[in-house]
């Protein structure tokens, strides 16, 4: 977790924003056939991120390579992530599901 951030810490993404990016196109391809986009993140941290991307044709030609930098600003969410139980008041304790002298 090089940002912090995971499915447990559930935060509020307070600025997404594209750094620096790039495009270069190696040889002509059609868009409306099938076309593979594979992306790496080669480094991740404080906040910041740096992506490299290939698209291949059909045929395995790489016709087109791409960069991108990008930010990413987190907060606290001030809702919780798993929904707290009410405790009993007297105690501090989570109240019982049913007591001994109730009648079913």
């Amino acid at each position: 977790m090089a940002h912090g951030i995971s499915g447990f810490t559930n935060p509020q993404v307070a600025m997404i924003a594209s750094l620096d990016h790039a495009i270069w196109f190696h040889s002509p391809f059609r868009a409306d056939d099938w076309l593979l986009y594979e992306m790496e993140s080669t480094r991740t941290g404080s906040g910041r991120g740096l992506c490299f991307g290939r698209v291949y044709t059909r045929d395995g030609t790489l016709v087109m390579s791409c960069a991108q930098e990008g930010v990413v600003r987190a907060q606290p969410n001030p809702r919780p992530l798993v929904p707290q139980l009410d405790l009993d008041e007297e105690d501090g304790k989570k109240p019982a599901v049913a007591k001994k002298d109730a009648k079913l």
